[in-house]
């Protein structure tokens, strides 16, 4: 997942926070895409630790700290082909 640039950042910034845009498509709409426009390094973060490899053969397992992934509680696991894995983790 890539990072935005700070000219793609301050770009989708003004877009975001265009009065006659929120107006027209809803508070509910601004706060999907305020959060989607502030969480591009956590979720980049997030992204680098699920999978990553631990001693013993063991991995991490932070699927449930995603939105798009399905949830398994087992924060550390085998290290396996699961179903929450992303291809490049494998």
């Amino acid at each position: 997942m890539p990072i935005k640039s700070w000219s793609e950042f301050k770009q989708d910034a003004i877009e975001l926070f265009d009065l006659k845009r929120i107006k027209k498509k809803g508070i509910g709409w601004f706060w999907r895409n305020f959060q989607n426009l502030i969480d591009d390094y956590p979720d980049y973060i997030k992204e680098r630790m699920h999978g990553a490899h631990l001693p013993f053969g063991l991995e991490l397992n932070i699927s449930f700290l995603m939105k798009n992934r399905k949830t398994t509680w087992d924060i550390i696991r085998k290290r396996g082909d699961y179903p929450n894995e992303d291809p490049e983790d494998l």
